[in-house]
């Protein structure tokens, strides 16, 4: 057995112990992800207050990366943890999403896109390997670079966030 399937479950109960968090830093819980992924009573496709776009349910969230590279951190691997858990609940096992990773490096603006594009695979291929989801669930990932920026400060944290955008159903 690979060292890495052995140590898997004393990884998942380390991770499981740290918070996820929202665009602003803030907790982000497992039913807020739910209720701003799921589409509104009686209709395939709504408007979330949290909405990214304007035309599909989204949300952001804050993934820690180390430095700039596209290597999760514990908190990131945490936040993906609580992600997953969303992604498994039945109002959204049939929904399919995109993940679009967003990189804001006003010294390397070259850099931003590539890298973006690097952690928004990064995301997926933990969700789909830790968490064994159906690849086919995420119709797209992405990687925005700096062009959705939503603050001029190179700082701000919603620089770097990740998004996650409900697509539709399978």
């Amino acid at each position: 057995m690979p060292a890495t399937r052995r140590l898997a479950p004393l990884f998942l109960l380390l991770v499981s112990t740290l918070p996820a968090t929202a665009q602003d830093g803030s907790p982000l819980s497992l039913t807020a992800m739910v209720s701003s992924l799921a589409p509104a009573a009686g209709s395939e496709r709504s408007i979330s207050a949290s909405s990214g776009t304007g035309t599909e349910n989204s949300i952001d969230l804050l993934v820690g990366f180390e430095g700039n590279t596209h290597i999760l951190t514990i908190d990131g691997m945490k936040t993906l943890r609580t992600l997953a858990t969303a992604l498994m609940d039945p109002s959204l096992e049939r929904a399919r999403f995109s993940i679009v990773a967003h990189a804001y490096l006003p010294s390397q603006p070259a850099a931003a896109q590539p890298l973006s594009t690097r952690r928004a695979q990064a995301v997926a291929e933990h969700l789909t390997g830790f968490y064994s989801l159906d690849a086919t669930r995420f119709s797209a990932v992405t990687g925005a670079g700096a062009a959705e920026i939503r603050s001029a400060n190179a700082s701000d944290p919603r620089n770097q966030r990740i998004e996650i955008r409900r697509t539709g159903a399978q």
